[in-house]
């Protein structure tokens, strides 16, 4: 499983279509809009128990609603959805997402980068106001994630080809190796046996 976090305008769309071509990973669906808003259907809460119990996964995720829904509920000012606003039930899920041992890449330009970029993207307008706020809150979650050894930053103003993400992907990769054979074959992969 790689998750793909950052506030909007921090050139997630850019990093995911790279490692999903580059890797041949699938992109899994989005199950937010870009209002913030569940897409028609969806139940956070139940998406995302079944989305942990079927543990790790060969896909991209751009984002993952554990990381950003507490995120941007709170910068937002909007009520969490069903579930998140649990602490018991929030702590168990997070449990059970350490334990997954996903690759997280948090994606924080400058600050000034992810507000030009915002200026005049007709699809972000309802995270305008916000999006200080926002930006704020991933770099705290990043820096929690990233010193406990569970995330790894980029910024693609600074890492524009890439490689030192995906020298660390494959790093990630490798550990993983006997976990991810056990959910595809090597050939899948692009791994060798």
């Amino acid at each position: 499983m790689i998750i793909v976090e950052g506030p909007d305008g921090a050139g997630k769309t850019r990093l995911v279509q790279h490692l999903a071509e580059k890797y041949e990973i699938p992109i899994a669906e989005r199950v937010v809009a870009k209002d913030t808003q569940p897409m028609a259907g969806v139940d956070l809460k139940l998406w995302t128990e079944k989305n942990l119990k079927t543990g790790l996964q060969w896909m991209i995720f751009d984002r993952h609603r554990l990381i950003s829904e507490p995120i941007y509920a709170s910068c937002m000012n909007r009520k969490t959805h069903e579930g998140f606003d649990d602490v018991r039930w929030l702590t168990a899920r997070m449990i059970d997402f350490t334990r997954i041992h996903a690759f997280i890449i948090y994606c924080l330009p400058p600050y000034h980068i992810v507000e030009s970029n915002l200026e005049d993207d007709q699809d972000n307008t309802v995270v305008w106001g916000y999006a200080e706020s926002i930006y704020n809150a991933y770099v705290a979650a990043a820096a929690g994630d990233v010193a406990r050894g569970q995330a790894v930053l980029f910024d693609y103003t600074a890492d524009e080809v890439y490689n030192r993400v995906d020298m660390l992907f494959e790093q990630w990769r490798r550990a993983n190796r006997s976990r991810l054979l056990r959910i595809m074959s090597s050939s899948d992969l692009g791994v060798k046996s």
